[in-house]
Order: structure tokens, then sequence, then C-alpha cells
């Protein structure tokens, strides 16, 4: 077997069964039946000698089997595709794989591939990996709002509508930081780091990423009223935020955060936890199947 698929059907709101992706797809397929099956699958398929994994899921699915991947040594890691089924899909934007799982398909068949940077979070003295953006404050909170069923209620759509809930509770967090070693002290009401360039169903986060460079974009939202969270909120919707007085953009291969205060995280839209926090960026860690308008 050169190409395994590791399909989440539970990834957005497709309908097909099982034998109407066999039909679609023209690889073995392995079923992810509840959280920690996609990575487990993944370990075991890697550690087999399988030369591809294509993921069929969602964000969090992808985040998943990276993380498994990146527990082995590097020339063990298996080459990484990706099927675009989940709700937001902001990782296959950021590789400039399109929503249709034809062009998905396509591009695997083609198989222009590049090694792709991957965000080591350590939290809690536990270490996770993901491959698209990861936030401090505001997003994380957010995202506790999000529900399975308001995802298939509302779609991508359901991150902006639970924005504005979340603005009304929203807080500033003191903080201590260290960015490539040089000490920072910010007060915060959120932070981004973008290895790709899209997050919460699209909104183009970090604009100016790019996910084979070796630096994280860092963005530092240091608005102090609601009315400054309103603007620069409204601002990283349009992928204007670097413009306002309010943001400051930064570029990195690591950052520390320490606050009084516990700092809730999330990672490619998935909440790892709070606390004290470590970045880093791994260089080319995962060779990765892109669109052609990558290069």
């Amino acid at each position: 077997m050169d190409k395994v698929v590791v399909l989440n059907p539970h990834a957005g709101d497709h309908d097909r069964d099982l034998e109407s992706w066999k039909e679609l797809l023209p690889w073995d397929i392995r079923v992810s039946q509840e959280p920690g099956d996609a990575g487990r699958i993944s370990r075991e398929l890697a550690e087999n000698g399988v030369p591809q994994i294509i993921v069929g899921g969602g964000d969090g699915t992808i985040r998943e089997v990276a993380d498994s991947l990146m527990s082995l040594a590097k020339e063990k890691r298996p080459q990484l595709a990706v099927l675009p089924l989940g709700t937001a899909n902001d990782f296959c934007k950021s590789i400039h794989i399109g929503p249709e799982l034809e062009t998905a398909i396509k591009a695997i068949k083609e198989g222009l591939s590049v090694p792709l940077d991957v965000i080591q979070v350590t939290l809690n003295d536990k270490t996770f990996y993901g491959m698209n953006v990861a936030c401090v404050g505001f997003v994380p909170e957010m995202t506790k709002r999000v529900s399975g069923s308001d995802k298939e209620l509302w779609g991508s759509l359901v991150y902006a509508l639970k924005s504005v809930e979340t603005a009304q509770e929203s807080r500033c967090y003191h903080l201590a930081a260290q960015l490539d070693g040089e000490s920072y002290e910010w007060d915060s009401w959120n932070i981004v780091l973008g290895n790709g360039r899209f997050a919460g169903g699209g909104v183009p986060i970090a604009p100016e990423a790019e996910l084979d460079d070796g630096l994280l974009d860092v963005y530092v939202f240091n608005g102090e009223t609601k009315l400054d969270f309103l603007v620069e909120g409204v601002l990283s919707l349009l992928g204007q935020h670097s413009q306002s007085v309010g943001v400051e953009s930064l570029k990195g291969k690591s950052l520390k955060l320490n606050s009084d205060l516990s700092l809730p995280i999330s990672l490619d839209g998935e909440l790892l936890g709070e606390g004290d926090v470590e970045f880093q960026l791994m260089t080319g860690a995962l060779d990765v199947v892109v669109g052609q308008k990558t290069q």
C-alpha cells in the first residue's frame, strides 16, 4: 500500500456511507470511530511503512494525525495529504486546496509536496503539535462556546457569531513574553501565532504567513476597551489587523508566555488547556501534498 486514507466520517456535514467513499476514493480506507483513532491509526500505518497518509477530515483531525506523526523520528514520518471534509478547512486553504473533493484528489494524484513547518506547544508539561494557527486568550475562549451542534447548524459562520458573544466577557492578560530570547511585556486580550494564514472558517488571521519560511507570524492584540476589541476584531475578519495601532506584528521561531492569570490556549481550533505556555516552530518537519499555487 503506497497510500491509505484515514477517514473521519463525523467531520463536517458529509452524509456518505463507507461504500460510497470506497467508490469515490481510489485508495485503501481506514475509518476513525472516536477521538484519538485517527492519530493511533496513522501512527500504526507509519510504523508499518506506509509512505503516504491521506487525512479525510477537518482541521482537528489533521492536527490529531500531525501530532501522532511528530512522535516518530523525522525519517520515519510518512508524507501527509488531506481531503477537506471539515466545517472550516482552514489548513486546506493555507495549502491552496479548495473545498471541492475533486480538487484535493487531483492534487494528491499530481503529488506536488513541500516540507512544511509544524507548531510545537508545551503546556503543563505536555507537548502538542499542529500545522496551522495557535491562539492565546480570546480565540480559545470563543472556541469553548462552539459545540458540534453549533457547527452543524451554522457551519463556519458559527465562529463569527460566537466571537460577538465572547467579546462581551473578554479580558486583558498581563504577559511576560520572550520571543526568540528577547523580553517583552504585553497587556493583551488576544495573541495569534500563524504558521498558516487562515482560521475560524476562512478568516485571514495571519495574512502574510508562509508554512515553509521557518517563522511564526505573531500578532499581539493590545486593545484596552470594548471598542478597541470591536475595532480590532472587525479588522482581523478583513485580514487588516496588522494595520491597527493596537496590534503589534512580530516574527520569530519561539515564544514563551507567562501570566498571573491562567492563559487559555488553542491549536488548530482545538482547546489544549490553560497555563503558561511555550511555542516552538519545527522547521520542515512534515512533508505535505499541496496545491499548485503554493509554488
